[in-house]
């Protein structure tokens, strides 16, 4: 039997958590450094942390949140948004954070996952995915992928971005209704990833 685990994921933008749709109709919940300390202190597994305007706005994480988050909780953590190359992704590790996930960055240029996984441990890179669903027979799957925080449509479907999720050991799947989530995770099992659903 599979143990489980609670990992929350929060999406942070101008350094407060927020909740929305797609990234759509946003409010600000609170400060994330202190977010993390109560889910820490809550019990939780792991926390997620994704900066949804970061590659939309072609700038890099905010570097000292994710210290901050590495200097007061004792669980691991993972940090999203922005990475556009290694050096970014070190950044994120050596601030404390013990993986990385990568949207934009994969679809642009997907050989970066394994190269992540090469220099820094294939633990450490985690592929997140923002698919939409769509009826366009040009994807199967039913779902297109897209980057920079449901901003852009790519020409991939989830049964498209097979290799993708083959070279990273897990994938994250935001911003779905429960069904889409739950259609888009036996997808992506089928595909042979290991799958979070946010």
């Amino acid at each position: 039997m599979l143990t489980k685990r609670i990992i929350p994921c929060l999406d942070v933008r101008n350094r407060k958590v927020t909740k929305g749709v797609r990234f759509q109709g946003n409010i600000d919940l609170g400060d994330p450094i202190e977010m993390a300390v109560a889910y820490s202190e809550g019990g939780c597994d792991e926390l997620v942390f994704y900066d949804i305007t970061a590659s939309a706005e072609h700038r890099p994480i905010d570097i000292e949140m994710v210290r901050e988050v590495g200097r007061v909780i004792h669980i691991p953590f993972a940090v999203g948004g922005g990475l556009e190359t290694l050096d970014d992704m070190y950044r994120v590790l050596a601030a404390g954070a013990e993986k990385v996930s990568v949207n934009s960055l994969a679809v642009k240029n997907p050989e970066m996952i394994a190269e992540g996984s090469r220099q820094f441990g294939a633990q450490c890179i985690v592929l997140g995915m923002d698919p939409l669903k769509t009826d366009d027979p040009r994807f199967p799957s039913g779902y297109q992928v897209t980057t920079r925080g449901f901003r852009e449509l790519t020409n991939l479907g989830l049964k498209e971005s097979k290799d993708m999720v083959e070279s990273a050991p897990t994938s994250v799947k935001k911003g779905a209704t429960k069904e889409e989530a739950a259609s888009a995770k036996a997808k992506l099992i089928e595909a042979g990833a290991v799958v979070e659903i946010k």
